[in-house]
């Protein structure tokens, strides 16, 4: 049960910054299943994986995949689902918690979350480039075989 609260916590929270970025409303239904679809990837990995930095690094590949699929089909920018879809992963308890311990002085917890922030946004953003990067190349592999 706590799985779906957190998947709906997701889907409603990258609705709601769709509404913030002002999209369409019908292009909030690509954005809500690819909120959905972002906590759910990232909670299935942890699942199989245990580790947080592999499990989101997996769940941004499988939302930029889903983003630029769903963007192709809706006829519109990938960033347009892309960026409200991928909030649920924006790690920020981590930088919370890391700021927490800086202002209190608890060095041994700042170097601790500072570790697991910098490590998940690495895995966010490794996750989005290997999927653009494979996508360029085949768009470029596809340009030359004409």
């Amino acid at each position: 049960m706590n799985g779906v609260i957190q998947i709906l916590a997701a889907t409603l929270g990258s609705c709601g910054f769709a509404i913030v970025f002002q999209i369409k409303p019908k292009h909030i239904k690509f954005v809500a299943v690819g909120g959905a679809l972002s906590w759910l990837s990232y909670l299935l990995f942890y699942a199989l994986l245990g580790t947080h930095a592999e499990s989101m690094f997996l769940a941004a590949v499988s939302v930029t995949v889903y983003s630029e699929v769903m963007a192709r089909i809706d006829k519109v920018p990938a960033t347009l689902i892309y960026i409200p879809a991928i909030i649920p992963l924006i790690p920020g308890g981590h930088l919370y918690y890391s700021t927490g311990c800086l202002i209190a002085g608890d060095e041994s917890g700042f170097r601790t979350y500072s570790q697991l922030f910098l490590g998940d946004a690495v895995a966010v953003v490794l996750g989005t480039v290997l999927v653009y990067t494979i996508l360029s190349l085949i768009i470029k592999k596809k340009s030359f075989s004409k």
